[in-house]
């Protein structure tokens, strides 16, 4: 009598299916791995994050060289899809003189 296990005509469907997505997460992985993607999400994630400090720094500079507060600081959100680069969000800032109504 053939073996359930070893028998690929007496698999359960959901066992078939269970197999079939093991093999397509396996594939998804060495293509990741061939293409780099942790990497790049990595660096990716490195230099959104090195913008978003650098935009906060420049808050913090104008802040601070503005007791009196004669600038309107506002930061906002800025969101876009870029190929390859899924989407992008970053943190920019509006600066106006206060009152003026003028950027």
């Amino acid at each position: 009598m053939p073996n359930e296990e070893t028998s690929p005509s007496l698999k359960s469907p959901e066992a078939k299916g269970r197999e079939s997505l093991l093999s397509f997460r396996d594939f998804l992985k060495a293509k990741a791995d061939e293409l780099g993607v942790r990497d790049r999400h990595r660096r990716r994630g490195e230099w959104f994050g090195a913008i978003n400090r650098l935009l906060d720094q420049i808050r913090d500079w104008l802040r601070e060289s503005d007791p009196e507060g004669v600038l309107d600081i506002e930061p906002y959100e800025v969101s876009r899809t870029e190929q390859d680069l899924t989407r992008l969000r970053l943190r920019p800032t509006r600066c106006k003189q206060n009152g003026s109504g003028r950027a």
